[in-house]
């Protein structure tokens, strides 16, 4: 069998670099969206192709947690004919933060509430003293 004519093999070599170059551009219409954005205090999201529409929620660090109205959600959209990913409201605190909130407020509410059983106890004994 007879070998392959150098310019014959240097043409296959061509064709092939230059469909591994074209498809390594990375094709908008195949990936219209976007990498993901890193947020802070969060997991680094995945790095893989997303679509128009495709949503993602960003998962907090291990000892952070999601504050109360905010979103960890976001979706990617298409604005003048480019993908873009939504912007966040996401904020992780420190769950340590969120079990002194609540423990203050709690807290707060005993005291409040104490307080106003005796200003309440008070007036009924000043009543009844005036009423003697």
């Amino acid at each position: 069998m007879e070998p392959a004519s150098p310019l014959l093999s240097a043409g296959f070599i061509m064709v092939c670099f230059l469909g591994a170059v074209r498809l390594s551009t990375g094709d908008e219409s195949h990936c219209p969206c976007p990498k993901i954005p890193p947020w802070p205090l969060t997991e680094d999201p995945p790095e893989k192709c997303h679509q128009i529409s495709d949503t993602f929620r960003y998962t907090c660090l291990v000892g952070y947690v999601r504050k109360a109205g905010t979103s960890n959600l976001i979706k990617c959209e298409l604005k003048n004919k480019v993908g873009q990913w939504q912007n966040s409201t996401l904020q992780c605190i420190g769950e340590m933060f969120t079990e002194l909130s609540f423990i203050w407020k709690r807290n707060f509410f005993t005291f409040a509430f104490d307080f106003t059983l005796l200003i309440s106890d008070f007036i009924l004994l000043m009543s009844k003293r005036l009423s003697l």
